[in-house]
């Protein structure tokens, strides 16, 4: 799916008590007009890691309050760090990441005709929920948030299914609609909203030993349960209704065995694809009942 990236000019923080960005209020007219180099520069310096870190934070807050798509977020400057040259503080969500640098040259590297972008400043905008890309955007330029920002969808139908995400008591009832979607739309979907969100599911286990640290569930209906659900090579099959989740707890198996109902509860880390023999798996799941 295309990403898109946008690197924005319309700030770098000045004053640390709004941490909003000005490039010029430092410095007289006379000196960025004959210096503008070193007045960049000298700009860019002013601004701490945790000056950058608490405005990428504020970005996200004017996001939420946008109510645009914001799941999992999370502080991923250090892992960021071994990627991005000169990147001083990112944070990241299922549907868009704001990135900062320590100047504009570092930034600019990472521009690249695969993706959209616009090039002025310090700021890198990493969009996946691409439906939105135009609100993000908005966001972020105006710096506060849009309460009534019209949120995009992919489709009506992704908006419909979306939307009713609380309403799916089961799994079947999830996949029922979910695996209506063609592959494309349903990666898109999973990126933006499913992805490390918490489910309850109930299923019938078909494996305790597979998987060392988890269980193979079949959630279908039972008249359609396979007699046989590892490949030649020990592998598990790839059919829809198998389930893998990975425990907290591992010595919850102990208690488990093969053909017990269970319900569980965890988060997806992956969505079914028949084509790269790919099953649902969910992380950090317990076993409620």
């Amino acid at each position: 799916m295309k990403r898109t990236l946008i690197l924005f000019s319309f700030f770098l923080l000045t004053a640390c008590s709004n941490n909003t960005i000005d490039e010029t209020a430092s410095a007289p007219t006379e000196k960025i007009q004959g210096t503008t180099e070193q007045t960049a520069k000298e700009n860019e310096a002013k601004h701490t890691p945790q000056d950058d870190l608490d405005f990428a934070k504020k970005a996200f807050t004017w996001f939420e309050e946008s109510r645009l798509p914001m799941y999992n977020m999370r502080d991923t400057t250090t892992k960021d760090k071994n990627m991005y040259n000169g990147l001083t503080a990112s944070m990241s969500s299922n549907g868009v990441n704001v990135l900062l640098f320590d100047n504009e040259e570092n930034a600019k590297k990472y521009e690249s005709d695969t993706f959209s972008m616009l090039t002025k400043g310090r700021v890198l905008l990493s969009i996946k929920d691409e439906a939105n890309a135009d609100n993000y955007v908005r966001v972020l330029s105006e710096e506060k948030a849009i309460p009534d920002l019209a949120i995009k969808y992919l489709s009506p139908q992704v908006e419909k299914f979306v939307t009713q995400l609380n309403t799916y008591k089961s799994y079947q009832d999830f996949t029922n609609q979910f695996l209506k979607f063609d592959q494309p739309t349903r990666t898109s979907i999973y990126q933006t909203y499913l992805y490390t969100r918490e489910f309850e599911w109930e299923g019938t286990v078909l494996d305790r030993d597979t998987v060392p640290e988890g269980l193979i569930l079949w959630c279908g209906p039972q008249a359609k349960k396979p007699k046989h659900w590892l490949d030649s090579k020990g592998k598990i099959v790839s059919l829809s209704d198998i389930v893998v989740i990975k425990l907290k707890d591992e010595d919850t198996k102990a208690y488990i065995e093969a053909g017990n109902k269970v319900k569980f509860k965890g988060k997806m880390n992956r969505i079914w694809n028949k084509e790269w023999n790919k099953n649902w798996e969910f992380i950090d799941s317990e076993v409620i009942k």
